[in-house]
């Protein structure tokens, strides 16, 4: 398991946002949740899907960013892009 993998167990599709040693920081990508931290354990019988699994549970694709205009591209960067400060 890596940062960014999509896992899958049975009806359930997480991301990995981090791992840390002991803890690993994901989101449910169906019920669309906040991130929650979970033990490593929890994850055990998760398997790695990808991309096309998860489009096709949901049932939702993204637009191309080449049809989007300028209004569109301008909000699309403001909500996924962010500063960290620590």
């Amino acid at each position: 398991m890596k940062k960014h993998d999509l896992l899958k167990d049975g009806n359930n599709i997480i991301r990995v946002l981090e791992i840390q040693p002991d803890k690993t920081l994901i989101i449910d990508c169906i019920k669309r949740t906040m991130p929650v931290w979970v033990g490593r354990s929890t994850l055990d019988s998760f398997s790695v899907c990808n991309d096309e699994v998860l489009i096709q549970t949901t049932n939702f694709t993204a637009a191309d960013i080449k049809n989007l205009n300028t209004d569109q591209k301008r909000t699309m960067y403001d909500r996924y892009t962010w500063e960290c400060i620590i």
